[in-house]
């Protein structure tokens, strides 16, 4: 059976935390099959934002790309990264990513888990995939998006 995507905007306020600050994000968060996993992400204690609609529109280009298979993953083991930091979406800091590929008319995500570009491995994320959708329903949800905010400074 296939699953079904959406994206929805999202928001991570913004908060003062006395020496240091978070800073407000506006983005797309990955629904599947009306869940949301921004939603399993905070659930682990994990602060991130979708790779998508933020960042200016390079970096949302690039993630666009990835999404849908047609340039190579954002980490040296080929995973894609689908959760980046909210702060400035560096690899380093820590990102939920999968493996995402194409079989025939469908794409697929799985082995879904946090990792660092810094670090052999993934560490799982329990009850988030696989998952499989019709590859042209995905794609006009992928393709469809745009930037939710300025890039950060």
């Amino acid at each position: 059976m296939k699953s079904s995507l959406q994206l929805t905007p999202a928001v991570r306020p913004g908060e003062s935390l006395g020496s240091g600050t978070k800073t407000e994000r506006r983005f797309f968060d990955f629904v599947v099959d009306g869940v949301s996993l921004l939603s399993k992400c905070l659930a682990e204690g994990l602060d991130e934002v979708g790779c998508l609609g933020w960042g200016g529109r390079a970096l949302h280009s690039d993630a666009q790309a990835r999404l849908l298979v047609e340039s190579p993953g954002d980490f040296a083991d080929g995973r894609v990264s689908l959760f980046v930091c909210p702060e400035c979406g560096d690899l380093g800091c820590g990102a939920v990513s999968a493996r995402v590929r194409r079989e025939g008319r469908s794409v697929v995500w799985e082995e879904i888990g946090w990792q660092t570009n810094y670090e052999d491995g993934w560490r799982s994320i329990d009850n988030l995939g696989p998952y499989s959708f019709d590859f042209e329903q995905y794609r006009s949800v992928i393709e469809n998006t745009g930037l939710l905010e300025s890039p950060p400074e």
